[in-house]
């Protein structure tokens, strides 16, 4: 099956997971692509770090490492970590039950690095929120209308299902009866 995505962006994620890995090697982590749950909810930390020989000592937390471009890294020290981000990075500490969680940002070009210790209660609510809103729609049957909590989520060739992008909740129950007939039928 071809991907949507055009090449330019795919070799920017291969740019991105190769930045990650070498970051990965320098750190020597406890653990690597840490599989987490909580509540249900699944996925997979970049790393388990132990911070007790780092500046700002807080445990054995999760740590995402996220490459960005230079443009991109010379933003952090106005706006910080990114919103969706932290609620990612937030689950991992929520699901590993610790306080702090950590994101590393490297500037994919020369690989300077920016990283944020951040506490998970500051995400908590939020989190619980999305998952109780997911559980809701699961309970009921229905698909929500998609609403992009960030701005990137907009762009419809980062979307797994752009074809329900943009309905209306009617609209979206009749695409699902529709999609469930012909499932029926195959």
């Amino acid at each position: 099956m071809k991907s949507n995505i055009d090449d330019y962006t795919l070799r920017k994620f291969q740019r991105g997971k190769d930045v990650e890995d070498w970051f990965i090697k320098q750190i020597e982590p406890k653990e690597k692509q840490k599989f987490l749950e909580y509540r249900g909810v699944i996925g997979f930390c970049d790393s388990v770090v132990d911070t007790a020989k780092w500046d700002n000592p807080v445990g054995i937390i999760p740590l995402e490492v996220k490459s960005i471009t230079n443009m991109a890294f010379k933003w952090l020290d106005k706006e910080g970590a990114k919103k969706g981000h932290i609620i990612q990075n937030a689950f991992y500490a929520m699901a590993m039950n610790v306080d702090y969680h950590a994101i590393t940002y490297i500037a994919s070009d020369d690989y300077r690095i920016n990283t944020y210790i951040l506490e998970t209660k500051d995400s908590k609510d939020e989190i619980e929120k999305i998952i109780d809103e997911f559980e809701k729609a699961v309970e009921s049957k229905t698909i929500p209308v998609f609403a992009p909590r960030e701005k990137w989520m907009s762009d419809l060739k980062y979307n797994n299902f752009p074809e329900f992008a943009g309905l209306s909740a009617q609209e979206l129950q009749e695409k699902f009866i529709q999609l469930s007939e012909i499932s029926k039928n195959s």
